[in-house]
């Protein structure tokens, strides 16, 4: 009878089993296990990139759902979200325009605020809008984190913060300057091949931060 070998093959190559053991999944291509032994992609493989952002797109889509679940479709727009809708026809007569006031958030509400008055419209395209954000906020760092897992786990933390989910179908700037600042900084600390589309992610960041709060852009 012969003895099993302290060393069995895996994938050309030997490794020492314990007491001369072979343990299942350590060998390929043995008794069609060899699907057992396959490798995994690197953390930083365009593969799995493309895994973690279809997880971090799901989270956001997820999160989306959870506010509009949580927070009434039918809530009437506060004063400040009144404000910026009123520059539009179905909203008018417009209200005073203040200094603290931007641009920035009527440009957000301007495809459905310029022919529809229906609160419960807005605040769907609201909820798509920051859901957009989101991804687009946490997406550039999928390629500056070690483990790029952690981006998606982050944007399900940030995004299940009470004021978050109340905020996110709001009329307000606060959401879309964080989100343009996070990919802002995300563009800024990213690595690898694509150095053209960083600059321009970099760019198109600071520049939704300066119109949601120019002070702060």
């Amino acid at each position: 009878m012969n003895a099993v070998p302290d060393r069995a093959p895996t994938f050309g190559r030997t490794v020492p089993l314990p007491g001369g053991l072979v343990r299942i999944g350590e060998l390929g291509g043995i008794g069609g296990l060899g699907g057992a032994g396959a490798v995994a992609a690197a953390p930083g493989s365009p593969s799995a990139l493309r895994r973690e952002a279809r997880r971090l797109a799901a989270v956001c889509v997820l999160l989306a759902l959870c506010a509009a679940l949580l927070v009434p479709l039918t809530l009437p727009l506060g004063w400040d979200e009144t404000v910026y809708a009123s520059r539009f026809s179905p909203y008018g007569p417009p209200t005073p325009f203040s200094a603290p006031r931007t641009r920035g958030v009527p440009l957000l509400l301007f495809p459905v605020a310029s022919w529809s008055d229906s609160a419960v419209l807005l605040r769907i395209w609201l909820l798509a809008l920051s859901s957009a954000a989101l991804y687009l906020g946490f997406r550039p760092w999928l390629r500056v984190v070690p483990r790029p897992s952690a981006v998606w786990v982050a944007a399900a933390l940030y995004g299940s913060l009470w004021t978050a989910l109340f905020y996110a179908g709001a009329a307000m700037p606060n959401h879309y300057t964080a989100m343009g600042a996070l990919a802002a900084a995300g563009c800024f600390a990213g690595r690898g091949p694509g150095r053209g589309a960083r600059y321009a992610g970099l760019a198109a960041g600071l520049a939704v931060a300066t119109l949601m709060r120019p002070n702060e852009g």
